[in-house]
Formats: structure tokens, C-alpha cells, sequence
């Protein structure tokens, strides 16, 4: 054969296949690389969607179960409930109520008497 002839011949260039194979099978991992951290960050959001959607929901019972508590132990509301026979008050015995002074000296005082009448009748 001439020269000529085994130069246009068709000859595979193994190195430069094998360039183009890995260039492309980078790409083709950066790429798909991509794809997955896009999916996480979108199910990542959802995520954050539903759980702020659900401290949305509990914010708002808990806001009207302070209301509903604040209905119900305040004074116009106590009043009602006690004058209804719902709530029975019961007045203490004055003999039943011990006092305590902050002063030193009364403290020692009281201290010395015997019955609560007696502390009673100090005041």
C-alpha cells in the first residue's frame, strides 16, 4: 500500500474518545447533580411550607384560648358565675386569719400572744 492510502484510512483516536467521553460524563454529573439538590431544596420548602402552616394553626387556638380564659376569669364574668350559684364563696372566720407584721418588734409581739382574738384585738 502506498502512503497515501493508510493516511485516509479511518483510524479511531482512542485518546481523544476517551476525552470526550469523560468531559461528557462530567457534565452529565454535574448535571444531574443539579437536578437533585434542585428536588431537595423544593422538598425542603415544602417541608417548611406545611410546618409553618401547621405554628400558624397552633398560634391562632392558642391566641383564642387565652381569650376564651381571659372570658372566663374576668371580673364581669366571676360576678355572673357567683350571683348564677356557679361559683359558692364562703366568708372566713376573722379567728381563722393570721396577720404577720414586718416590724421586728410587733413580730415579737404577736409572737408572745395566745389566740388569734387577742392579735385581732391589737390591730
Amino acid at each position: 500500500m502506498s502512503r497515501n492510502r493508510r493516511k485516509n484510512s479511518d483510524t479511531i483516536r482512542v485518546a481523544t474518545c476517551v476525552w470526550w467521553i469523560l468531559a461528557f460524563s462530567i457534565i452529565g454529573g454535574l448535571g444531574l447533580s443539579y437536578v437533585s439538590i434542585k428536588n431537595q431544596a423544593i422538598a425542603y420548602g415544602d417541608d417548611r411550607r406545611k410546618l409553618e402552616a401547621q405554628l400558624n394553626e397552633t398560634s391562632k387556638l392558642n391566641r383564642a384560648l387565652e381569650n376564651q380564659i381571659n372570658g372566663l376569669v374576668s371580673w364581669n364574668s366571676l360576678q355572673r358565675q357567683l350571683q348564677s350559684g356557679f361559683i359558692q364563696l364562703v366568708e372566713i372566720d376573722p379567728t381563722q386569719i393570721v396577720r404577720i407584721n414586718t416590724n421586728p418588734t410587733e413580730i415579737g409581739y404577736v409572737s408572745n400572744a395566745n389566740t388569734p382574738e387577742r392579735i385581732l384585738a391589737q390591730k
